[in-house]
């Protein structure tokens, strides 16, 4: 794709090819990613805690987790929103950890 710009850093490319609409797809990985997204302490911030996985869906919104703790609601910062061009392009930064 022309006028793409190198991020610096670590950075990782996913295509994945399915047999749906490109909105579908879109609408699917962002709006229902908690759905298909794996639960448990290796793939949530909140380790043993239920959350729900989400994305703001605007640049420079959040992909964060939300859970209950003793303290009250939280939500845990995962990543930033780079680039929000439904349905044809997300671009996001990750913090795993």
């Amino acid at each position: 794709m022309s006028g793409n710009r190198s991020l610096s850093g670590d950075h990782a490319t996913v295509t994945v090819h399915v047999n749906v609409d490109a909105g579908t797809a879109f609408d699917v990985f962002t709006r229902e990613i908690d759905l298909w997204w794996k639960h448990g302490p290796a793939y949530r911030m909140a380790g043993q805690q239920p959350g729900l996985l989400c994305f703001e869906q605007c640049v420079n919104g959040r992909l964060f987790e939300q859970y209950n703790a003793e303290s009250g609601l939280r939500a845990r910062e995962i990543g930033r929103v780079l680039v929000w061009d439904p349905p044809s392009r997300l671009v996001f930064s990750w913090r795993g950890g």
